[in-house]
């Protein structure tokens, strides 16, 4: 499979823990929750994360993020810079490169470090 194939099961991956996370904080009104787990999923996001996470990564999670950083999807959202949305695709890559490989403990280790580091700097 191609970075871009893994960035798009890694985007599925990624908003099902970030639903089910935001779902544990309480639930609401789903505009309300719809806008909170906007914040998890957005280019800026997923990039900070993987800027934060980088130091982190193994040889080959390093080499899956670098595939998917220079994977070209022919657009980019207009919500988002290329390098963000590079970055946040590479994210999505990595997280999906796992799930489809089946390294659920590192996946999961990965997400929750992710989740919780994005909730530190929401409080900032």
């Amino acid at each position: 499979m191609t970075p871009l194939v893994y960035a798009f099961v890694g985007d599925a991956v990624w908003e099902v823990y970030v639903r089910a996370h935001v779902l544990a904080k309480g639930a609401g009104k789903m505009r309300d929750i719809h806008l909170r787990c906007s914040r998890y999923s957005r280019a800026s996001a997923q990039a900070s994360v993987l800027r934060f996470l980088e130091s982190r990564l193994t040889e080959e999670e390093k080499e899956w993020v670098r595939r998917g950083r220079n994977a070209k999807s022919g657009h980019v959202p207009k919500n988002a810079d290329l390098m963000e949305y590079r970055y946040s695709t590479a994210f999505e890559a990595l997280l999906g490169h796992l799930s489809v490989d089946g390294q659920n403990q590192r996946l999961e280790y990965i997400v929750q470090s992710a989740l919780a580091w994005l909730d530190e700097q929401d409080h900032h």
